[in-house]
């Protein structure tokens, strides 16, 4: 009686097992899936008939790898982890972001075989981190240059200018949300780019007048695309030839045709950008060393036009060398 009372049976154990909203399974010290609860099969998309004797690395991105090795050694030492925040891949090949708790599992003899491990969704908390991090580079980047204020705090001047600045990193935020939620739409159409960089040509040289445009490119050039976005592509190209190239006033915009591709180009005469630098420039959030003193911004309008580029079927990259410029190049297919 007494034994029955401290220690539950292995059905009980069973509807314990099952019943858990978070992910929980187990592997042996081949990585092999040993177990898995219901709400594994809802977090990862896997059936357990699918996952039962399959890697564990089936479940992990490919740069976590050492991570995962380096945390199985820790168990191997007896060691209990708690909440640690990572990421693990759904069948789909989502990422999502994941709380895990190991712990060793023992035979008998209190030989480890293996470890069970608890996965829990924090998909919420890192969005809600993500925008509060967003938030803070708004502020600390257009904080003082949009308003003055008196000392009962009502509002005497805007800077206009700033505003547009302002809205410029808003739209950029909503992109990246859009982006990460998968919820970012192109209303594709049949779009003469041409066209499209003729037009643009006036209001740029409006905004910067002591700038030269050289522009080379065929009377058409016809690309099935969402107008809108491959126009911020552009004007994002454009404005970073001006920012990150301040006492150089000439740009080249080139369009070629080349094997059923459009091929665009936007050159600067600036002091270029360093090979490190070009592995990392169409992150999130990433600004160069050489430019981050000299221009505003979160360092969000590549990551964003690199996104555009790929929804569309194309690439986008970057060809520059320290002291010679940068061209800034993406290509399309041609309809």
């Amino acid at each position: 009686m007494i034994k029955s009372a401290h220690l539950p049976d292995l059905f009980t154990l069973q509807s314990i097992f099952e019943g858990i909203q978070d992910a929980i399974y187990y592997h042996d010290l081949e990585f092999k899936i040993t177990n898995w609860n219901p709400a594994a099969e809802r977090m990862f998309g896997y059936t357990a008939t699918e996952v039962l004797g399959k890697s564990v690395f089936l479940l992990i991105p490919e740069d976590r790898y050492s991570e995962k090795k380096k945390l199985m050694q820790e168990i191997l030492n007896d060691k209990r982890i708690r909440q640690y925040r990572t990421f693990r891949l759904t069948r789909s090949g989502k990422k999502i972001p994941v709380s895990l708790t190991f712990s060793p599992i023992k035979d008998q003899d209190g030989k480890i075989i293996g470890t069970s491990q608890i996965a829990h969704d924090i998909s919420f908390e890192h969005q809600a981190e993500e925008k509060q991090s967003m938030l803070a580079a708004i502020i600390e980047s257009s904080e003082d240059a949009i308003i003055s204020k008196t000392l009962d705090g009502i509002i005497t001047t805007w800077n206009k200018g700033e505003l547009q600045k302002m809205i410029v990193l808003v739209t950029d935020l909503f992109d990246v949300s859009k982006i990460q939620s998968g919820k970012l739409q192109l209303n594709m159409e049949q779009v003469n780019l041409a066209l499209l960089v003729q037009e643009m040509k006036e209001s740029f040289l409006q905004a910067h007048p002591e700038h030269i445009l050289k522009i080379e490119m065929p009377e058409e050039s016809f690309v099935h695309a969402d107008r809108m976005r491959l126009e911020q592509v552009l004007t994002n190209l454009l404005d970073n030839a001006v920012k990150y190239a301040p006492q150089q006033k000439k740009i080249e915009l080139k369009i070629l045709h080349m094997d059923k591709v459009v091929h665009t180009s936007v050159k600067d005469f600036g002091p270029g950008i360093s090979e490190e630098n070009q592995s990392y420039i169409f992150g999130q959030f990433y600004q160069s060393k050489e430019h981050r003193d000299s221009s505003s911004g979160l360092g969000l309008g590549l990551f964003i036009s690199k996104d555009i580029i790929e929804r569309h079927g194309g690439q986008i990259w970057v060809e520059s060398k320290p002291g010679k410029g940068a061209t800034f190049n993406f290509s399309l297919p041609l309809v």
